[in-house]
């Protein structure tokens, strides 16, 4: 892992955006890890869950009926990863905090408010595809998150005695 400039995630960002079109996968790239094993794992699956309903909805596979119980799902995967993220930072004596707790709650209320939306089937998959791809969860993890990578890699580095 190395520290990465804003210009280079945005690079990705656009790199990626180019490379895939309104309804298709988004790549997860390498360099999207920050380092710590269980945020780098948490955040490859929720990527990865982002592509399988992009996937089931460009292949109709996935229909009106499904999507409450799609979206409990993950609700409640993307409020385990932001607790267990914040843990960590709060733990860690992250400064920027407060503020990126503020981030994770607008974005679990934009969820739960799409998960209200296919509930009362009014859900358009627009607007999940949307979300899902590029202006809701992986916006977050490729901006907002690595604004705390340097923090955690420093952080998250052995002292002499070999303990973080």
């Amino acid at each position: 892992y190395f520290a990465r400039s804003t210009a280079d995630i945005e690079h990705d960002m656009l790199d990626n955006q180019n490379e895939s079109r309104a309804g298709e996968p988004v790549m997860w790239r390498h360099t999207y890890q920050c380092g710590e094993e269980t945020i780098d794992r948490q955040h490859k699956d929720l990527f990865m869950y982002c592509n399988s309903v992009i996937l089931a909805i460009e292949d109709k596979s996935l229909s009106l009926d499904q999507m409450p119980a799609i979206l409990d799902k993950f609700v409640a995967d993307l409020s385990v990863h932001l607790t267990y993220e914040e843990s960590l930072l709060s733990h860690l004596g992250y400064p920027g905090l407060d503020t990126h707790r503020r981030k994770h709650r607008a974005l679990l209320a934009r969820l739960q408010n799409l998960h209200r939306l296919a509930i009362a089937r009014e859900l358009s998959m627009d607007d999940l595809v949307s979300f899902v791809e590029w202006n809701g969860v992986v916006q977050h993890m490729l901006t907002d998150d690595h604004v705390y990578f340097p923090f955690l890699k420093k952080a998250l580095q052995p002292d002499s005695t070999g303990t973080p």
